[in-house]
């Protein structure tokens, strides 16, 4: 399949789901917004540049974040693409400092806030040619959903999610009664 500019962008955004709302965007082509920058963001305190750097070129192994919603505290490994994607993304920015904010608003340099991190993504998403509502939340269920549809175990999906149920984290991440009835029919056994 030939990647044009717009896929090699709409895989980092995904829509919500039920029945007003839409499937997730499927191509994978990119999911670096989501996965290498922002999957903790909007769930923790303002992440700063000393959260993922040590020193320039020199990387902290982990991210730890505390869930706003649940007080809970995760850490995750940072991995060779997310640290890559934030040492381009940190070239741009040779003067910060590890206590500057790591997504500092354009106006005032405060680390950047929910809704202006809603604009953001809403202006990336319009720019490829995504007309569906896109969101912050939108990058969670897109991280499940692809991990979910490259053979991530379920029970994992849900404890990183922090779900009470399998049924939960399902429902959450879009698997409809359709793509269940495609295992069946698919096996023809």
């Amino acid at each position: 399949m030939a990647r044009n500019h717009q896929s090699e962008h709409v895989g980092a955004i995904s829509t919500g789901y039920g029945p007003k709302r839409r499937r997730p965007l499927n191509d994978p082509c990119d999911l670096s917004i989501r996965s290498r920058l922002t999957r903790g963001y909007g769930t923790q305190r303002d992440p700063h540049i000393g959260d993922v750097r040590n020193a320039p070129n020199t990387w902290r192994d982990r991210l730890h974040i505390t869930e706003q919603k649940t007080g809970k505290t995760k850490d995750f490994p940072l991995s060779a693409s997310a640290k890559k994607a934030l040492a381009t993304y940190l070239a741009t920015r040779p003067e910060a400092h590890a206590s500057d904010p790591l997504f500092p608003s354009r106006k005032h340099g405060r680390p950047l806030q929910r809704g202006q991190a809603w604009q953001l993504l809403r202006e990336a998403a319009q720019a490829v040619g995504v007309t569906d509502p896109v969101g912050t939340h939108t990058l969670r269920k897109t991280f499940g959903y692809h991990a979910y549809q490259s053979g991530v175990d379920l029970a994992v999906i849900q404890q990183i999610l922090n779900h009470s149920s399998p049924g939960t984290t399902l429902a959450y991440i879009g698997i409809r009664r359709e793509d269940r009835d495609a295992v069946y029919l698919g096996l023809n056994l």
